[in-house]
């Protein structure tokens, strides 16, 4: 069988990395599975997929389109305007469809898996017929204003969607016509197991001071994405400048598309502005973050909009951290509250606070949730079941279209 991934950047965010875990368990199954990961950009996700065995590409995508983006956007006629343009050009100008379209078909794929709103558009342009090609959505398609309306006119093109909770499935079963199946996503729970690497200096990394006194370690570990919760996690902070606690922000900018996120000078100005520069500080993107969890007391998801899954929250659970999450979306379908970890309204910095402060002053409810959040990670979020169910899946969707083709080729003789 052979596979091809489509997915937008070649940068390591965490549907990034989520896709890695899944090769790995693609190659765990024993079945003989040839894996091409093709990008839009370059970047340390192909390098990562080559140490997998996989081949690797990069179809360059053009600067106007690299750009076009709804993930902040409301339905504003001068975006869809945009949008429109751009699609324009990808689908009838000359040079990049073409490329695209011979790069996939040099492949011969079985399956064309896409990952990620712009491989999903793209991928349904350029199939190849005899391909099946699976989406797999990990995000919200009714939250985006352009791709809401546009991947249901493309859904007759996809054999099957793969969700990552049952609130993206949900959502996209009520727009879309193909197949929806939910596969909770997961992490390597023995690559993030507690005492796997040497904890990190997180004060030397975020060019703090030594503390004077024994302090508990608090992180937001994320994109510098818009909707991530920076400044709620910063204004939660400022609620406990005077209680003996370090606020760090861990990540970096990911995306292209203007507006999607802020800038580390943001950030930097927003913590003066809080007066918080001696107890918060920033730590750039780790392409490895297990030495950032390992040394945090607690971690910190805040989302302020429903989060499709919240890879960070399992990452943190895997490494037997204390775990604040966002309730809204997908965080709920992996914390039970009080017992695996604990769940906040999004967008309340006075609720944040509050269970931060819980937090610190009752280590040993932070020791408990931690190791029970460690047991429901190892049962329910680890890797190794993915890799199973989704070959399953290819073998389901090359079924149903066997009549298809074999009704093709009739015609053709």
């Amino acid at each position: 069988m052979k596979v091809l991934f489509l997915n937008p950047i070649g940068e390591l965010g965490g549907a990034e990395r989520s896709l890695l875990d899944l090769i790995r368990s693609l190659r765990s199954t024993g079945e003989r599975i040839e894996i091409t990961v093709a990008t839009f950009a370059p970047g340390p996700l192909l390098d990562a997929a080559r140490d997998l065995g996989c081949k690797a590409l990069v179809v360059p995508l053009p600067t106007a389109l690299t750009r076009i983006g709804d993930s902040r956007a409301g339905p504003g006629l001068g975006l869809l305007r945009s949008f429109r343009a751009g699609l324009g050009a990808l689908v009838f100008g000359p040079g990049f469809t073409f490329r695209l379209r011979r790069t996939i078909a040099a492949e011969n794929p079985d399956v064309v898996h896409t990952n990620g709103f712009k491989a999903h558009v793209l991928g349904a342009v350029v199939r190849p017929k005899r391909a099946s090609l699976v989406w797999h959505l990990r995000d919200f398609v009714g939250s985006r204003p352009i791709v809401g309306r546009l991947l249901p006119r493309l859904a007759r093109r996809a054999d099957l969607a793969i969700a990552i909770s049952n609130s993206v499935a949900t959502d996209a079963r009520a727009l879309l016509s193909v197949p929806v199946a939910t596969l909770l996503n997961a992490v390597d729970t023995a690559y993030f197991a507690p005492r796997a690497v040497t904890a990190m200096d997180l004060d030397m990394a975020a060019s703090l001071p030594p503390p004077s006194e024994f302090v508990t370690r608090v992180g937001l570990v994320a994109t510098y994405a818009w909707w991530k919760g920076h400044e709620v996690f910063l204004r939660a902070a400022e609620r406990l400048k005077n209680f003996p606690i370090r606020f760090y922000l861990v990540g970096g900018p990911v995306y292209e598309t203007p507006g999607s996120q802020r800038s580390a000078s943001e950030l930097r100005s927003l913590i003066c502005r809080l007066r918080l520069t001696n107890s918060a500080g920033l730590i750039p993107f780790q392409n490895d973050p297990r030495a950032a969890y390992l040394a945090l007391d607690v971690v910190v998801h805040a989302s302020i909009v429903p989060e499709p899954f919240g890879r960070t929250i399992a990452e943190a659970m895997a490494c037997g951290r204390a775990v604040i999450a966002s309730s809204a979306g997908g965080p709920a379908e992996q914390i039970e509250d009080r017992r695996t970890g604990l769940l906040v309204p999004p967008n309340d910095e006075v609720a944040l606070a509050e269970a931060i402060h819980l937090l610190h002053n009752t280590p040993e409810l932070r020791q408990s949730l931690g190791a029970s959040a460690r047991a429901f990670a190892s049962s329910a979020l680890d890797a190794q079941r993915l890799g199973p169910t989704v070959l399953s899946w290819y073998r389901e969707t090359a079924k149903r279209r066997e009549p298809l083709l074999n009704a093709t080729a009739t015609r053709r003789h």
